[in-house]
């Protein structure tokens, strides 16, 4: 029974038939706010600046041009008994900045007694929300070379809500800005840092039955620095949010790679109501594959357990119509970042382009130093290759030098 009531509470909670929905300062399709992915979850929910993997689109859409390579990402949110939410989403960059993202979201709800206004039971209802929408993004440098970038982004959600035989559905959308690189102009102190703002969730009231509730609407800032703490990679976000009326919320987070292999994240959400607290999660990165967990005190609803992998492949469709000099500070910027997988694509797409570049030659070299220095097993197999890769390399920058002989 007690497992029953509390089934119905998240109902009420999630549902926008619940007696609170019309009142002053309160939203409906509340599983909106739920956070997609369990890394963000774990860094407190302070994303929007960070937004750089397949999640993105839900955090701000215009962090969706960071990312190089396509990625897909599945995530299984454990919020209590008998309410679960799954995520998934595909992110494919183009060349000339341009990046899309699809995704679909389900929160459902285990069948609950239905009692009637005499308190008498009728049976049982079931209620499960959806949302399944595209968001697109594109990048633009500020003139000057090596200058900030900034993300422009939108999206789209087709969304429903049901709870037994009633239903409710409605567009959503979303729009954010991203900017990152900014040291070139205002001093060497901002390496690594990123600014982000977004507004979620924007559309009409949506009418379940005879209730019309507001959409969960929230406005959100935020910034974050990459640094590198005893030679790993490091990530410290801070993040400012409103839904409606409601009060505001400050979260912060932070992120340390053990080697890069390890990833250990700590989050606070301060502010509201749900979810006041300390988070806390784990990563892993297994070459190209990456998992995840995150656990956060969801306030009076318990604990909830999110799970989720994520899988990197393919080319980096982005590189093609680039210059050389654009494809070897794109490499710079990311090996700044530790991501040196997308570092050793971008400098080798500089030799493509131009076979014995010495600067993106030496440049490798630097990667395969960075690498070797982090004395991380996973990496072993990255070392191989770009040592292979600069083999090549060195040995055409030989024949370009030596003078031909006379036959």
């Amino acid at each position: 029974m007690v497992s029953a009531l509390a089934t119905l509470l998240v109902a009420l909670v999630f549902a926008p038939a619940a007696h609170a929905a019309g009142e002053a300062g309160t939203s409906g399709l509340n599983f909106l706010k739920i956070a997609a992915g369990p890394r963000a979850e774990a860094m407190g929910g302070a994303h929007v600046s960070v937004a750089d993997d397949a999640y993105a689109a839900y955090w701000n859409p215009g962090g969706l041009v960071q990312l190089r390579h396509p990625e897909l990402a599945a995530a299984h949110s454990q919020q209590m008994d008998g309410v679960s939410e799954q995520f998934v989403s595909y992110v494919y960059p183009f060349a000339g900045g341009r990046t899309v993202s699809a995704s679909f979201t389900r929160l459902a709800v285990s069948p609950f007694d239905a009692y009637d206004n005499n308190g008498a039971r009728t049976g049982s209802v079931s209620s499960d929300d959806t949302a399944a929408g595209m968001a697109a993004a594109q990048a633009f440098s500020l003139p000057g070379e090596a200058a900030p970038v900034i993300g422009l982004g939108a999206g789209a959600q087709f969304v429903r809500e049901r709870l037994g035989s009633d239903s409710a559905s409605t567009v959503v959308g979303d729009v954010g800005l991203w900017s990152g690189g900014w040291e070139s102009w205002v001093g060497s102190w901002a390496k690594g840092a990123r600014l982000g703002f977004a507004v979620r969730h924007l559309g009409p009231r949506v009418r379940f039955v005879s209730e019309q509730t507001r959409l969960p609407t929230t406005i959100a800032a935020g910034a974050s620095v990459d640094k590198r703490v005893w030679g790993d990679p490091m990530t410290f976000a801070v993040e400012a949010a409103r839904t409606n009326n409601e009060s505001a919320v400050v979260s912060l987070g932070g992120e340390y790679w053990v080697h890069r292999l390890i990833g250990l994240r700590l989050g606070l959400h301060r502010g509201s109501q749900e979810g006041v607290g300390f988070r806390f999660g784990l990563g892993m990165r297994i070459r190209v594959v990456q998992v995840d967990y995150a656990f956060s005190n969801v306030g009076a609803l318990g604990n909830s357990h999110q799970v989720g992998m994520t899988f990197k492949f393919g080319v980096a469709p982005s590189a093609a119509g680039r210059s050389v000099a654009e494809h070897i500070q794109s490499a710079r910027d990311l090996l700044g970042q530790d991501r040196h997988y997308d570092a050793i694509q971008e400098a080798a797409e500089a030799l493509s382009e131009d076979p014995g570049n010495q600067e993106a030659i030496s440049l490798l070299r630097e990667i395969k130093v960075d690498l070797q220095r982090s004395q991380d097993k996973g990496d072993q197999d990255l070392i191989k290759r770009t040592e292979k890769k600069l083999d090549a390399e060195e040995r055409k920058s030989r024949q370009k030098e030596e003078p031909n002989e006379p036959r």
